[in-house]
């Protein structure tokens, strides 16, 4: 058996192209696929996730445990969304998006995240993020019952803010 080791911006698929091989799109029986929804090649749906009406999902996209992506959505080639977060209403996230784990994208209408952005785990994403931006350490996230808030200004932790 020859093992190959890819280069990180190597796309694994484009190594089964290459030569005239097609890569499947794989849905996991247990996921939920509405109508009106359209894979390209290479899709990967896995355990659980659930992919609503008149979405989108580009070639080389695998989609984590639990995901779910709203109606209207359109996901880029080569994206990853994490386990158990949310692509909501009519987001669209560009080519090599990444989306951590537990985050919600688009929780208003129209959202763009454009291509190469990184999305972190837990991230509540409400406006548009710029092509190339890494939100990991720039979150906007509300926690407690007292609603601390830690701004995207002040990333050091020991810089929060009651509200």
């Amino acid at each position: 058996m020859v093992v190959e080791v890819l280069q990180s911006e190597q796309n694994p698929a484009e190594k089964i192209r290459s030569p005239g091989g097609k890569v499947p799109t794989l849905i996991d029986p247990t996921a939920v696929v509405s109508r009106g929804t359209v894979f390209d090649e290479g899709v990967v749906a896995k355990t659980l996730s659930r992919i609503n009406a008149n979405v989108f999902v580009a070639r080389d996209t695998p989609n984590a445990f639990n995901a779910m992506i709203s109606h209207g959505a359109r996901v880029g080639p080569c994206c990853f969304i994490g386990p158990t977060r949310v692509v909501g209403a009519t987001t669209t996230l560009g080519e090599r998006v990444f989306v951590g784990a537990s985050a919600v994208v688009g929780t208003t209408k129209g959202i763009a995240v454009g291509e190469g952005a990184v999305i972190g785990a837990g991230s509540v994403v409400t406006k548009s993020v710029a092509a190339g931006d890494d939100s990991r350490c720039r979150l906007v996230v509300l926690t407690s019952v007292a609603g601390a808030l830690w701004l995207p200004e002040a990333p050091d932790p020991e810089a929060r803010t009651a509200g």
